[in-house]
């Protein structure tokens, strides 16, 4: 095998498809051996996800069991047979599911074969009722009662979908890797193309025409705007600059700092991950062991921060020693740097250039977004369990919380983050999108149109969201798929109108393809379909609280908090349903 055709380690954790196998790809063993001494880490918990896996018989679907529940291979729950539960329930899904869940109860409480019987579930209940014996008439009506009590109650506390929230193809691109929009409104789009005939792309124009720029293809992975400069860090040492909004680039190299760190030979395969501005100084970080980088002259020239307080004690049963350690994520937070390795998290002591470890469990902490006040991490890395964090929060880069995963998903490989105000979008492998307003108290699935993994057919595996950025009026996701399957047209930008993005203030429609009604980004109006002729809003008590005639849409702003149902007259069609003022 040529040494072009090799992936070292680098690239396995950031691409989507591809898992280390020291058969395949033997950079493995050796880049990516257990830490000892200094981080005093186990495999454990390196990689909390390598559990005892136990196929399911007659799946062929890759699905397994761990400590009793049975999980597909993508991090959804599935049933004893292999079927993914749907984890972003409706309210009909929902009642049934809690339906079944009182079924059992009552069968354990009182016994009765009946309850549990084939018949329960062939005939309505209105049969049951009459042609049962008295006893098996107060079962049911007790039955009926815990039910429909437990779906009033708790219904809300689920994951909610957000119906009126769909993603849209935007611009196509095989094998786009990541985005950025300029301060001026310049779009930039880069691809990842393994022959080097990708680059940069850019639109003036809202995304309306897209050119490719005259810039040489590195592989750029991330775009970083300041000081009147666009950055696009790629491989070999390489950095993009532009000073005209993507226009036009010129070539910057880094390659002289990595003397003595990165042998010559390696030095066309090294990539930056991630770059930051720092108090005024902008920063960068190779991933193949050069440590973190400063220029003081946006790139012309570049110093090393000391490299020996971010090494790390390896044992990989062959050599061991010292290794600088491979940088994710660069984080300016309160005055501070901080830098998100493969083990460890440091902090930066500016009088003398060295790193202080502040944490040792970063375990591929390579993503990241403030919202509401916090630093958002999530880890890249493959780890489907609920006993991992889903996502960890801080405010001061020394003490974390733990945040709140959506229901149901066991999936922790975030693989993109975006934070805007209390917003909070966190991206998956192929689980889906999720956002929410509130820390994580309640997710929104906002996954509705995103392209899915294509083999014949969709099977609601999800192409991997690589980047995630935003104008006033659009959310945005760069969307890769290998170059390979270029034909299928699933690898792109796509775009989602922030208006359809829900809030702990919510709807919740009655038919779960109704997708006209939905709320202002504010939580304050319900906005109303086009060709509304009359609407009106009720309290849960009946009493009509709202009306509006020919409008489109109704202010919320004076009304308490609570759950309210609204009807609505649009082109020859009632629309009914509920939906939560939260504030």
């Amino acid at each position: 095998m040529k040494k072009q055709n090799l992936i070292p380690y680098a690239e396995l954790v950031r691409f989507p498809y591809w898992e280390p196998d020291s058969q395949v790809y033997p950079y493995w063993e050796t880049v990516v051996p257990l830490l000892r001494n200094s981080c005093t880490l186990t495999e454990k918990q390196l990689y909390p996800c390598r559990e005892t896996v136990v196929p399911l018989q007659g799946n062929t679907d890759n699905r397994v069991h761990r400590n009793g529940k049975a999980y597909d291979r993508n991090g959804k729950a599935a049933d004893k047979h292999g079927k993914i539960v749907n984890q972003t329930l409706s309210f009909r899904d929902i009642f049934l599911q809690k339906l079944q869940t009182t079924l059992k109860l009552l069968t354990v409480i009182f016994k009765t074969r009946y309850i549990c019987s084939q018949k329960f579930f062939t005939t309505t209940l209105l049969q049951t009722f009459y042609t049962s014996t008295m006893k098996e008439k107060l079962y049911t009506l007790l039955f009926l009662l815990t039910t429909g009590l437990g779906w009033l109650f708790t219904a809300s506390f689920q994951t909610a979908t957000a119906q009126g929230a769909k993603w849209e193809l935007f611009y196509s691109l095989p094998a786009t890797y990541t985005f950025h929009i300029t301060q001026e409104g310049n779009m930039l789009v880069a691809n990842y193309v393994w022959d080097n005939t990708g680059g940069i792309f850019l639109s003036t124009d809202q995304g309306k025409t897209w050119k490719k720029t005259a810039v040489k293809d590195y592989h750029y992975s991330d775009m970083l705007e300041g000081n009147g400069y666009v950055f696009a860090a790629g491989m070999g040492a390489h950095i993009a600059r532009s000073a005209d909004g993507g226009q036009t680039w010129e070539i910057l190299s880094y390659a002289r700092a990595l003397e003595g760190l990165v042998a010559p030979e390696d030095q066309d395969w090294t990539v930056c991950y991630t770059m930051t501005f720092h108090n005024d100084r902008l920063f960068i970080a190779d991933f193949t062991g050069g440590g973190v980088l400063y220029s003081d002259d946006n790139g012309e020239t570049w110093n090393n921060t000391d490299t020996e307080s971010m090494s790390i004690e390896l044992d990989d049963g062959k050599k061991g020693g010292k290794v600088v350690e491979n940088i994710y994520n660069l984080v300016s937070l309160n005055g501070k740097l901080y830098a998100f390795g493969v083990y460890c998290v440091y902090q930066l002591n500016e009088t003398d250039m060295t790193w202080t470890k502040v944490r040792t469990d970063s375990n591929f902490m390579a993503v990241s977004a403030f919202a509401g006040g916090k630093l958002y991490c999530g880890r890249s890395v493959m780890n489907q369990t609920e006993n991992a964090a889903f996502l960890e929060a801080t405010t001061d880069g020394q003490t974390w919380e733990t945040v709140k995963r959506p229901e149901g998903l066991i999936d922790n490989n975030v693989r993109a983050m975006f934070g805007e105000g209390n917003l909070l979008v966190a991206a998956m492998q192929s689980t889906g999108i999720y956002c929410t307003n509130n820390g994580g108290e309640q997710w929104f699935d906002i996954s509705r149109g995103m392209p899915d993994y294509v083999d014949g057919e969709p099977n609601g595996y999800y192409l991997s969201p690589l980047t995630l950025a935003a104008d006033k009026d659009f959310l945005y996701v760069a969307v890769y798929d290998t170059p390979e399957n270029a034909k299928r047209n699933a690898s792109g930008i796509y775009r989602m109108r922030k208006a359809l993005l829900p809030t702990e203030t919510g709807i919740e429609t009655v038919q779960a393809d109704e997708t006209d009604v939905r709320m202002s980004r504010d939580g304050q109006s319900l906005l109303l379909p086009e060709g509304t002729t009359h609407a009106v809003v009720y309290d849960m008590a009946g009493r009509t609280v709202q009306t509006a005639e020919g409008a489109a849409l109704i202010s919320m702003k004076n009304l308490p908090k609570g759950t309210y149902v609204y009807q609505i007259k649009a082109g020859g069609r009632t629309l009914q349903g509920k939906f939560v003022k939260g504030a």
